[in-house]
């Protein structure tokens, strides 16, 4: 798929893959996304965290929202707008590959500076 505006090009029959520079952390049912090029982070609620563990890159929308609708017993076409609705932001956050808003790879550094590998998110501490 070519740089588009995500909106414009989302249908039932588009299959979403995720950015290799996205990393994640699932906690507690939620998840939470870092991109080390921006240095930006995503928390996901327990639906769009389920609709990111979805996204393999050969499963269309639909057939994720059917999944979801079989999985939970929820009526198709709600679960098949939520799924559309989260694929959208997802992209236009940039966290998907073919849009234009796609993360960043990471500036080449010229500096004396050490290369710093990206921190490792790990589970929240005890309460």
């Amino acid at each position: 798929m070519s740089s588009a505006d995500p909106s414009a090009s989302l249908d039932e029959s588009f299959v979403p893959r995720r950015s290799p520079l996205v990393e994640h952390v699932d906690l507690d049912g939620e998840a939470v996304l870092y991109v080390p090029s921006t240095n930006s982070m995503h928390i996901l609620n327990p639906t769009a965290a389920l609709i990111w563990a979805c996204i393999d890159g050969t499963s269309a929308i639909a057939a994720v929202a059917s999944d979801i609708s079989e999985a939970f017993n929820v009526d198709a076409q709600r679960i098949r707008d939520d799924v559309t609705t989260a694929v959208n932001q997802f992209a236009t956050d940039g966290l998907l590959i073919g849009f234009e808003h796609e993360v960043p790879e990471a500036p080449e550094d010229d500096s004396e500076e050490p290369n710093r590998s990206p921190r490792v998110l790990g589970p929240p501490p005890d309460s």
